[in-house]
């Protein structure tokens, strides 16, 4: 089923909303510290972005080097994995690194197809050795941060579910026990779960404080 640009919209603002929380930052710091400790790497962050896909926060390591990284993201880095093992084989950026010899990034995409940041790697010197493999795990080590951010995005969409439910409950009590009329609720089993004032006005039979042993509706 194809997602409809609205929804798409929402879960997008709310992922990104989710994740600058304290403890949606702390999951995406932790996997960064582990990013940065498999690769052995001074520099590994989450760039994560904002509207028109501007960089609004990078959590991560290697702070002290992020300003030579204010190009990225940008395409072709929001769109597939990109690895410079030395930098000295690409002159145009070497300029925009600073004294970083090594760069590798991997995009940060949500199950709703919306990307979200770059997971970002550099070094000091260069990694010539860098091979594809440690691409993919680079990669895959991008999609575990999409799958926290898209299980905060869950939670939220659950939460909102359950606060939306909870107020409607609520309404429906208040305007339920305001009303002349009989009303009564039950489950599928027959059992009663609710009866407005007026019921128990004019049955005597059960109040909502003392209902769950014995009133059934056959």
């Amino acid at each position: 089923m194809r997602r409809s640009s609205s929804s798409t919209s929402n879960a997008l603002v709310t992922g990104r909303d989710s994740i600058f929380r304290r403890e949606g930052i702390s999951q995406v710091r932790s996997l960064t510290d582990l990013v940065g400790r498999f690769f052995r790497v001074p520099v590994a962050y989450a760039a994560m972005l904002g509207l028109h896909d501007q960089v609004v926060s990078c959590i991560g390591s290697g702070n002290a080097y992020w300003k030579h990284l204010t190009a990225f993201p940008s395409s072709p880095f929001l769109v597939s994995p990109v690895v410079i093992r030395d930098v000295r084989e690409s002159p145009t950026l070497a300029t925009g690194l600073g004294n970083l010899q090594f760069f590798a990034s991997a995009p940060i995409g949500t199950l709703c197809a919306q990307n979200v940041g770059v997971l970002v790697i550099a070094d000091l010197m260069a990694r010539p050795e860098f091979s594809r493999l440690d691409l993919e795990t680079l990669v895959e080590m991008a999609a575990m941060i999409a799958c926290r951010i898209d299980l905060e995005v869950l939670v939220d969409q659950s939460n909102a579910s359950r606060l939306r439910y909870l107020d409607a409950e609520k309404r429906f009590l208040i305007l339920a026990n305001l009303a002349d009329t009989l009303i009564a609720c039950h489950a599928p089993d027959g059992r009663c779960t609710f009866v407005n004032d007026a019921w128990v006005k004019f049955t005597g039979r059960a109040s909502q404080r003392d209902m769950g042993d014995g009133l059934y509706f056959q």
